[in-house]
């Protein structure tokens, strides 16, 4: 009985580290906005106000301040504090090909058509809706 419950219990603890090794890395939480500085995950909004322009009560990055992707939206919170940036990079890409290029975070948790990559902070997501590919950045705490 002991060497069942020994076995067990090993096996249980090679599976936690096996999961947590295949999303060891720390994910990044900002966008580099090159000569503009950068934006991070829980910034205040308003001090971003002369890069961002509202769409249909949506808040984007405009165009000339962000490269690599059709567009970028911030999402906040009800204190304005930067909680999610969704970048949407159309149709014409791949989703294994952008997935892909974020190996080095690890081994995503894959579902159907999206992969995710978290650490104790943020989740990182890649995914396909509608037809476009789709990456977003969020802030978990």
């Amino acid at each position: 009985m002991k060497i069942k419950l020994f076995i067990l219990l090993m096996l249980i603890l090679a599976s936690c580290r096996t999961s947590k090794m295949t999303n060891s890395k720390s994910i990044f939480t900002h966008i580099n906005l090159y000569e503009y500085g950068q934006i991070e995950l829980g910034d205040d909004i308003n001090k971003f106000n002369n890069l961002i322009e509202k769409k249909e009560n949506r808040i984007f990055l405009k165009k000339y301040v962000f490269g690599g992707s059709n567009s970028i939206e911030l999402i906040t919170n009800n204190d304005y504090e930067l909680t999610e940036f969704v970048f949407d990079y159309g149709s014409t890409i791949s989703l294994e090909s952008k997935i892909n290029e974020y190996t080095y975070l690890g081994v995503p948790k894959r579902k159907d058509n999206k992969a995710i990559w978290s650490d104790n902070k943020t989740e990182f997501s890649i995914y396909k809706l509608n037809g476009n590919v789709y990456s977003k950045m969020k802030k978990i705490n």
